[in-house]
């Protein structure tokens, strides 16, 4: 989107330069004083002029092709099914799981929920460790929630 709306600030930003060397051709004789005086206004003007053009195209490019970007999205994860799913809270589809994992190839995996039973989300994450060796696969169940506040997996606790 940069790259086609600095494409088309550029563009026609040579079409009016060349449209102005066109038209002030009587002006080559002073070129020289005209340069030396304002050749710094000159300059400005071009850089504020091509930073307007390439602002606009830039804006008009996200206006008209980014329009429901958001929505396009969930509609493209919930077909790839990737990513959170809340359909999973009473219990996850292990095939379905594992077919996910061996698809995305994470390194590390976190089963996690707040409510059901403990052993349950340890089996699922036993069935897949023993099926998939390349995933760390780390489970929490309501007993890890219920206990001190789980400050995180790989962190370090300093009391001063």
């Amino acid at each position: 989107m940069i790259g086609n709306a600095l494409l088309l600030a550029l563009v026609l930003f040579m079409a009016f330069c060349f449209l102005l060397m066109d038209r002030l051709k009587f002006l080559i004789p002073y070129r020289q004083p005209i340069f030396h005086n304002y050749g710094w206004a000159i300059a400005l003007y071009a850089v504020l002029l091509f930073g307007n053009l390439f602002a606009s195209f830039f804006l008009l490019a996200r206006r008209f092709f980014l329009k429901h970007t958001g929505q396009k999205l969930v509609y493209v994860d919930k077909q790839l099914r990737i990513g959170e799913d809340d359909r999973w809270t009473a219990s996850p589809n292990p095939k379905r799981l594992e077919r996910l994992l061996l698809a995305a190839r994470p390194d590390r995996l976190l089963l996690a929920t707040s409510s059901g039973i403990e052993s349950e989300i340890q089996q699922i994450g036993s069935n897949l460790r023993s099926r998939i060796s390349s995933v760390i696969v780390e489970t929490w169940g309501p007993e890890t929630f219920s206990r001190e506040p789980h400050i995180g997996w790989n962190t370090e606790v300093h009391e001063v």
